[in-house]
């Protein structure tokens, strides 16, 4: 199983005002039950102005990572929230400490398939100037890397490192010469990964951060239960996450029938034994 990005996601947002200390962003609408969304911030103001909380009508909110670039006062902040059910038009409110407020800043927010409410993995942040490449350690195979930075071109996307895909845009370009810039990579083991971006227009800003999601573990669960005398034996094989399964029918006397009412992740499997009584006259 791996974790993907929800259709008509990410959704972003900027904010050029300032001096506010209070963000209201654009609502969303997650496409099923059990969603890991992120909400992945880049703000410009003092050093200090860490967001305090963010907060929206059904969901809790915990901040994953945050990275701050002191000389050129660039915030990246990655907050994740656990959706077991369907949310619609949630709406996030950020909010500042008191007496603290920012420039500018943007939002980009996702919605995941495939996590579970533990999925917040490993982290990494970076500092160095013109860099635009962090690494996060991953954990398993079927994670997701999310990462973003400030970027200052108002122009389209940038390019993306050979080990990087889906460049994601931070609200539309123009406006004070800064945009968001985020990027993903899906892991195929677990180690060392660096995802991120090879354009020479990065802000001199250093501040990058990323977060992992984790693909939700397999397993199964096999229930079986005996029909009419020699009539066979049907199986309900149950799992979850949801991705194909197969099954076989074999057996030399009342047949053997798999239904699978929900699917068995690889590489977890299910296996029926069936074992036939002899009887023995004396």
């Amino acid at each position: 199983m791996a974790v993907t990005v929800d259709a008509s996601f990410p959704v972003s947002a900027r904010d050029l005002t300032g001096s506010a200390t209070d963000v209201t962003w654009p609502t969303f609408t997650t496409p099923g039950t059990n969603r890991m969304v992120v909400a992945m911030l880049v703000a410009n103001g003092a050093a200090t102005n860490q967001i305090s909380t963010m907060t929206s009508g059904n969901l809790t909110w915990t901040r994953a990572v945050e990275v701050v670039d002191g000389p050129n006062n660039w915030r990246v902040e990655i907050w994740t929230a656990w959706a077991a059910s369907v949310v619609t038009t949630e709406q996030i409110n950020t909010t500042y400490a008191a007496g603290r407020s920012y420039n500018r800043q943007s939002v980009i927010i996702w919605s995941l398939a495939g996590s579970d409410s533990s999925g917040v993995g490993n982290t990494g942040t970076t500092t160095t100037a013109n860099d635009g490449d962090v690494a996060i350690t991953a954990t398993a195979t079927g994670s997701l890397l999310l990462a973003g930075l400030p970027y200052r071109s108002a122009g389209g996307d940038i390019g993306v490192d050979a080990n990087s895909t889906s460049q994601y845009n931070g609200g539309g370009g123009g406006g004070f010469g800064f945009n968001e810039r985020a990027c993903s990579r899906a892991s195929a083991g677990a180690g060392s990964l660096t995802l991120g971006f090879t354009t020479t227009e990065l802000l001199t800003s250093g501040a990058m951060a990323g977060v992992e999601i984790k693909a939700a573990a397999g397993g199964a669960t096999v229930q079986a239960t005996a029909s009419a005398a020699w009539g066979g034996l049907t199986a309900t094989v149950t799992a979850t996450p949801l991705t194909p399964i197969q099954a076989t029918s074999s057996a030399p006397w009342g047949g053997l029938t798999a239904t699978a009412s929900a699917d068995v992740t690889s590489p977890a499997q299910a296996q029926l034994f069936m074992i036939r009584p002899t009887l023995v006259r004396r």
